[in-house]
């Protein structure tokens, strides 16, 4: 089978990760797009071709592909997750929140064959703010999977870290304010926040105004981030909202102890593994990783839990089950 694989121009590396399971079973053509004149003749070109379609994210990115697909009689199938399907004008999140982005999106969902969420929580953002609550049918959770990185069992270090980008929607949403507020209430604990600085403006005011035992790393490689995940203890999700939480389930992997709120899809990837904290309850948070410092075993029941639930041969069985379907 030939397939057509869209994704937006920075793919996620769990967009790589699928790409990796359809190349093992068809012949993939693969499009990071933009609207350019090249990249759209490239996705008409292919999606004409294709026997099915992929498009990772609902968005104008894959609104051309899922058209043609639509028009040409393709089978397309739509990964979604808590962007595509968020209403939360508190913070400005979601492209559900009215205007021509849920009009786009809609339309995807309305033309797709499939729509694949990663979560229980995610469902139920599809069927609470889209077109989807009449197209239940469409609708299939297959979760993220993830393989043993063979993380050798080391000595952990008193330090904490959470994963994402530094932007002004996850200062809020992924809660990385709180945590650089928490670190400076831990003095004693070094408190590593990653990712890429989008937003630079708001990287110099957390330098300059953060405590000293908070350090940005900027992007890390995918072994300079298994290195720091190694040696760390906690790992810190304090998030507003969260559609799954692959970064957490790396962290799980590598025998991290999770810090995470009851929000979004958090619950469903730690299960009893970690302690919980209200979102910005900073008390609650500092004596949380504490505790999460003195503990000896739920680390290791964080990996095997990962392992168990969300093993990649899930992922790969259920995703090429549902396109050859």
């Amino acid at each position: 089978m030939r397939v057509l694989l869209v994704a937006n121009r920075a793919p996620a590396s769990f967009v790589h990760v699928d790409r990796a399971i359809l190349e093992s079973a068809h012949s993939v053509d693969f499009v990071s797009f933009r609207w350019t004149a090249a990249r759209v003749a490239e996705v008409v070109q292919f999606a004409r071709k294709a026997d099915a379609i992929v498009g990772w994210f609902a968005g104008h990115h894959t609104y051309l592909a899922t058209l043609v697909g639509k028009l040409a009689r393709k089978r397309v199938v739509i990964a979604a997750s808590d962007y595509d399907l968020a209403n939360e004008p508190k913070f400005d999140y979601g492209s559900m929140r009215g205007g021509i982005r849920t009009v786009i999106n809609n339309q995807i969902f309305k033309c797709a064959n499939r729509i694949v969420v990663p979560s229980r929580f995610s469902y139920e953002l599809a069927v609470k703010n889209s077109c989807l609550d009449s197209m239940r049918d469409k609708l299939s959770i297959i979760p993220h999977g993830f393989e043993d990185p063979g993380f050798s069992l080391q000595h952990k270090e008193r330090c904490t870290i959470t994963v994402g980008t530094v932007s002004t929607e996850n200062w809020i949403r992924k809660g990385h304010k709180n945590f650089v507020e928490a670190a400076s209430l831990l003095p004693d604990v070094r408190a590593y926040l990653v990712g890429g600085l989008a937003d630079a403006k708001l990287a110099a005011r957390i330098r300059t105004s953060a405590a000293p035992n908070v350090i940005l790393t900027g992007f890390l490689s995918s072994a300079e981030l298994n290195t720091l995940l190694a040696k760390a203890k906690v790992y810190a999700q304090l998030s507003y909202m969260e559609g799954f939480g692959c970064s957490l389930a790396e962290a799980m992997l590598a025998r991290c102890v999770p810090v995470v709120t009851p929000n979004g899809a958090l619950p469903e990837v730690v299960g009893d593994c970690g302690f919980y904290v209200d979102y910005a309850d900073l008390r609650q948070t500092c004596e949380a990783i504490h505790l999460a410092f003195a503990d000896q075993t739920i680390g290791e029941q964080a990996r095997q839990r990962v392992l168990e639930c969300f093993p990649y041969e899930r992922r790969r069985r259920e995703l090429l089950q549902l396109i050859s379907d």
